[in-house]
């Protein structure tokens, strides 16, 4: 999953990265989804999860949906009163997209090439490996998406 926003005026996820971890943890647990690997950014989060095994399939799909939904509403609550301490007007939504969620295999190749995207896109944060464009199917949408959006 990726969660992209607009924060702006400063105001960056890495700097409450401790609490938001907190947060995913505690819907994590409330939701039995396990965490495999996340990645806080500037302004976006990626996450590789699953349900727990226990879980039968319906309901290990609801509870997928609830764990985004309130995980993302309690950023937004989080956030809007951050802008508020800091008097900036608060955007009417944090997030620009809905979470971009995609369904991998869960073979070894496959999890380990996510592992290393992840890792990557942490390197390229922290200004220790230049980014490199990414021209994927979801960058391709966006740029259309945006562009439809300006006329």
């Amino acid at each position: 999953m990726v969660f992209k926003a607009t924060l702006g005026h400063g105001v960056w996820f890495t700097k409450s990265e401790r609490s938001i971890v907190r947060l995913m943890k505690q819907m994590a647990q409330r939701y039995s989804i396990k965490i495999k690997s996340f990645s806080v950014q500037k302004d976006h989060i990626h996450v590789l999860v699953y349900p727990e095994s226990s879980a039968q399939p319906r309901r290990a799909k609801a509870n997928f949906q609830n764990f985004l939904r309130l995980f993302s509403s309690q950023m937004g609550r989080k956030y809007k009163m951050i802008f508020n301490k800091l008097g900036i007007q608060a955007p009417k939504s944090i997030w620009t997209y809905r979470p971009f969620t995609r369904l991998v295999s869960w073979g070894k190749k496959s999890l380990n090439s996510i592992l290393k995207y992840i890792e990557k896109n942490t390197l390229e944060a922290l200004g220790f490996v230049q980014y490199s464009n990414r021209n994927h199917r979801l960058d391709l949408f966006l740029k259309k998406l945006s562009q439809e959006w300006r006329v």
